[in-house]
Formats: C-alpha cells, structure tokens, sequence
C-alpha cells in the first residue's frame, strides 16, 4: 500500500471516529438533556396557554360583571348624596313624621344650604320610642353623618339631643 492510501485511509477513518464521537456526544446531549428540557419547556408553554386562556375567560366573564356594578356604585353613591333644598325639606318632613309615629315630642331643626348642612333635634319621649325613631333615621333616605348624641332622663321621660350633618359627596362624583 503506497504512503498515499495509507494516509488517505488513516485520515478518513480519524474522520469517521471524530464524527462517530461527536454524533454520539451529541445523542447523549440530545438524550441525557436536550429533551428533557424541551419536554419540560413545553410543558411550561403548555401550562401558560392554558394559563392566558384562564385570563381571558375570567375578564370575560367578570368584566361584565364589574361594569355593571361600577354603573350600581355611581347610582348608590348619586342616591346617598342627593341634596338640594327639596331633598331637604323631604328630610325634616320624615324626621318629623318619623317623631310623631314614635310618639316624640320636640324641635327638629332645619338644614341649611351649606356644603355640609347640619341639623340640631331635641325630642322627648320613652327610651323605646327613642330607639325605634333612631333606627328609622339610620335606614332612612338619607346617607347621615351624626356628630354627637346626648340621651338625658330617667324613667318614662327620656330627652334626646342629637347633632347630625348631611355628608359631601367624594371629589370623583362631583
């Protein structure tokens, strides 16, 4: 065999083994870590679709939702801070009607134009009157702020002296 064969051979044979070991290198890569790792990396995909699918179907279904009940908070704010001069002769006619039913006696004041209107009311009756009329003014049309209240008396005569104020409505809804 010439020197030249011998070489030729010897060269494509070093090239065979180079390339058997690095195409065994990289089936034991591939094998040992490249997959494994795309099997997890797309598991990861996989799980974040899912994930973006999960978004959209909550916001589709709770954004609804949520506009309708921030139409419902701007109405319910808009009837708790209704005040005109009208809303507040309503007012002192309930607080009125509502003494007489509880069998009160006394001076409601009025609500002047201001922009926190307050009102002064001194009433006589039972305790169980007083709470009763007390209750009603809690649940009324009105949103209150109350200031103080002073209950003075013994027995059947209680007098009631209670301080209140029509709050301003928040800075977004004027």
């Amino acid at each position: 065999m010439s020197g030249f064969r011998k070489n030729f051979f010897i060269t494509v044979g070093t090239i065979i083994v180079a390339f058997g070991v690095l195409f065994g290198a990289f089936l034991y890569l591939f094998a040992g870590i490249i997959s494994p790792l795309s099997s997890e990396f797309r598991l990861v995909q996989e799980n974040i679709k899912i994930a973006e699918e999960r978004i959209a179907d909550f916001k589709g279904r709770v954004a609804p939702s949520l506009e309708r009940e921030e139409a419902d908070m701007i109405k319910i704010e808009k009837s708790f801070f209704v005040y005109s001069p009208d809303t507040a002769k309503e007012f002192i006619v309930f607080l009125e009607t509502a003494a007489r039913r509880n069998n009160l006696i006394g001076e409601i004041g009025s609500l002047p134009q201001a922009i926190s209107p307050t009102a002064s009311m001194n009433i006589t009756g039972s305790f169980d009157d007083i709470i009763v009329f007390l209750r009603e003014i809690e649940n009324g049309p009105l949103l209150l702020a109350i200031d103080s209240v002073a209950l003075r008396g013994t027995g059947k005569s209680i007098s009631l002296a209670i301080q209140m104020r029509l709050p301003v409505p928040p800075q977004s809804s004027q």
